[in-house]
């Protein structure tokens, strides 16, 4: 099959990191990728997987991503690509952040899906959106090696780059059971390639700033990683960001709602963390709606924590830390193990690629 992305010559570093695990994917399993421009690298010294070689109009498939939004007008060109190329599917990845992001624009119906990342059951979307998933890149497995847990601080990692809503709820709720038995890692790593290797430098700029050497050398010294991210909504008043803040400001005056889903909560950091065989702790994603391809298992792949039911998560993690401060680690040591293994076999490039390929022959 040959697949088309387009946009990649947009942006001459940077690839979005849903066209590069689908490229690494695709190039994998013997499919011809291509582009406006030879783009996507494994590594520094690596050929490149999507080569400048024919058009559109040669493709079986047309890839497009949200954020070229930031260099064009995606409607129009959804509009234009659809015209100029009636018989070939057009794929949106939406992986953009928001209540109402570029997929759920007008033109993106002609698309005949769209990957929709931090997808929340419980949200009303346009037909043709299918649950997707940031998932991880080669440079991500081959840059994050676990270790065992006995080799471990007792430590978790808390530090976000970016503020939410949610991260400074669940903060209020979880470091104050946990603290009791772990050290706050709050520690910001150095983002500055000038003082990486060469191929992490490359890797660096490809990736639009996400890999970085001493954070993936970090990550697996710790037991726990807080990957909770993203914003509480209510049932109501999700047409956009101003009236679902207006609702919520309303109802914390006068509280006869509950949240029940979870808006932009899928990130880098949760994959990470379970490639790296840490307790990756996040709401409990079945409750709040949030849906991925293959869902992860509360406490068999990480820690889903109730914020209604603070005390069910407390529980465990008092018996969990038990264990481990008696030098049998088996509640840890299983989710650990599973985390990993979950996160290889359902989301590395070729997985990912083989899900994508069933979708497009399912059309």
């Amino acid at each position: 099959m040959r697949i088309y992305f387009f946009g990649v010559h947009f942006d001459p570093a940077n690839i979005p990191h849903g066209y590069a695990v689908l490229a690494e994917g695709l190039n994998s399993l013997g499919h011809t990728c291509l582009g406006n421009t030879n783009k996507m690298k494994p590594s520094i010294d690596s050929d490149y997987i999507i080569h400048a070689s024919g058009s559109t109009k040669d493709a079986d498939v047309i890839l497009i991503d949200s954020t070229f939004c930031l260099f064009t007008d995606l409607g129009d060109t959804i509009g234009k690509l659809s015209k100029e190329n009636a018989s070939t599917p057009i794929v949106m990845i939406d992986e953009s952040d928001g209540l109402r992001t570029p997929g759920f624009g007008k033109k993106a119906r002609e698309c005949a899906l769209v990957l929709k990342t931090h997808y929340n059951r419980k949200m009303k979307y346009p037909g043709n959106f299918v649950p997707w998933q940031f998932g991880i890149a080669n440079r991500m497995i081959d840059a994050i090696k676990p270790l065992p847990l006995t080799d471990r601080q007792s430590a978790i990692s808390v530090n976000f780059r970016a503020k939410h809503q949610l991260r400074d709820h669940m903060n209020k709720l979880v470091l104050p059971i946990v603290e009791k038995h772990l050290k706050l890692d709050t520690r910001t790593d150095e983002n500055k390639p000038d003082n990486f290797s060469p191929n992490d430098r490359f890797l660096f700029y490809q990736a639009n700033g996400r890999h970085n050497p001493f954070y993936y050398q970090r990550l697996p010294q710790s037991l726990f990683v807080a990957a909770y991210g993203g914003v509480f909504c209510l049932p109501f008043g999700n047409h956009d960001k101003y009236t679902a803040k207006i609702c919520r400001m309303i109802n914390h005056a006068i509280p006869l709602f509950k949240y029940d889903r979870v808006r932009q909560w899928d990130s880098w950091r949760f994959w990470e963390s379970m490639l790296a065989g840490c307790i990756a702790l996040h709401v409990d994603l079945e409750k709040f709606g949030c849906e991925l391809p293959v869902m992860p298992v509360n406490y068999q792949h990480y820690a889903g924590i109730d914020p209604y039911h603070p005390e069910l998560f407390r529980d465990w993690f008092e018996t969990a830390m038990e264990e481990w401060k008696q030098g049998k680690p088996g509640m840890l040591e299983k989710i650990s193990v599973q985390a990993r293994a979950f996160t290889l076999e359902n989301y590395a490039s070729p997985v990912v690629a083989e899900r994508f390929l069933k979708l497009i022959e399912a059309l």
